[in-house]
């Protein structure tokens, strides 16, 4: 009898811990920023010729940083209820392309322009299609016609490269890594546009970067050090980022641009829109963003050609 119950238990307890084995364990910082980065690098394979229209609106109001705040919890909310004066706006539609350079540490983002302010521009074509898909010998001097115009309709220039939808992607390139430190943060909406395309699903983690290293990764108009934080919304389970923040900032410069990704039809999430403030100091001109993406499609593009990188 002492036997049968000793086998009884052997086996109860051989049985509660395969169950235990079997039950999923607990997600862990390591495990979720690794899936993050294996689908960073996916989206790096499948957007870089991604061509879409964006719709782009520009304002610059007169204000003083103190006005809408400093640091992690500032909100796009702050700037409209501020009593601020404007100094110049435009409404810009443009035909854009994305593009990774082999030999290149960011992401650069062409725009042809063919509307602002209701105006056409140019007859609208498939000039950028055109040019990056089947490049021929004219293709630099076409290159360079559309960054003159694409200066030309801009209110102001503060951080030439933070103004990329996958800008924020970069933080967990392995190139990267090690510039930034991470962490899993509880502030899930804090900061946000609160508007239902920007609410968080739930479960989603939340990881927050710091740089950690100099020199920075961004730079300002004056070539000067942006050293950057922010957070990155991911789905756990897969990996996929479905909102973006980085705020790049010293003593003379505030930047911070939001973007959220969505379904496009594509085998990743596709950014839909982008939210950019930026500011040159106390009491200057603040320049507040924000650009929609539609009309997403995917090429296979030659950026062996592309200048000014």
């Amino acid at each position: 009898m002492r036997t049968l119950l000793a086998l009884v238990a052997m086996l109860a307890a051989l049985a509660a811990a395969d169950s235990s084995a079997r039950a999923p364990q607990p997600d862990t910082l390591d495990a979720v920023a690794g899936r993050a980065t294996a689908y960073v690098e996916s989206v790096g394979r499948r957007l870089a010729g991604m061509i879409a229209e964006e719709d782009y609106q520009q304002e610059i109001r007169t204000s003083s940083m103190t006005d809408i705040g400093v640091g992690r919890e500032r909100s796009f909310d702050n700037i409209s209820r501020q009593q601020s004066r404007p100094e110049g706006m435009n409404h810009i539609r443009s035909d854009v392309v994305m593009v990774r350079p082999h030999d290149a540490d960011a992401w650069l983002i062409f725009r042809d322009i063919f509307d602002v302010d209701s105006r056409p521009v140019h007859q609208r074509s498939d000039r950028l299609a055109t040019l990056f898909v089947k490049p021929t010998a004219s293709s630099v001097a076409g290159i360079q016609a559309i960054v003159a115009e694409t200066a030309a309709a801009d209110l102001g220039e503060y951080v030439a490269t933070l103004g990329v939808p996958t800008r924020a992607l970069a933080v967990l390139e392995p190139a990267h890594q090690g510039q930034f430190k991470i962490k899993k943060s509880g502030n899930a909406t804090g900061g946000l546009p609160r508007v239902p395309e920007f609410a968080v699903p739930k479960g989603t983690w939340v990881i927050q970067f710091d740089e950690a290293r100099t020199p920075a990764l961004l730079h300002g108009s004056d070539g000067k050090d942006l050293p950057a934080h922010g957070r990155l919304w991911v789905e756990p389970s897969t990996g996929r980022i479905v909102f973006t923040e980085i705020v790049a900032e010293n003593r003379n410069v505030h930047a911070r641009v939001v973007v959220r990704y969505a379904d496009a039809g594509l085998d990743v999430l596709a950014p839909r829109e982008m939210r950019e403030e930026y500011q040159g100091g106390p009491d200057t001109a603040t320049s507040t963003r924000v650009a929609a993406y539609t009309t997403i499609r995917s090429f296979t593009v030659d950026d062996s050609f592309v200048i000014g990188r």
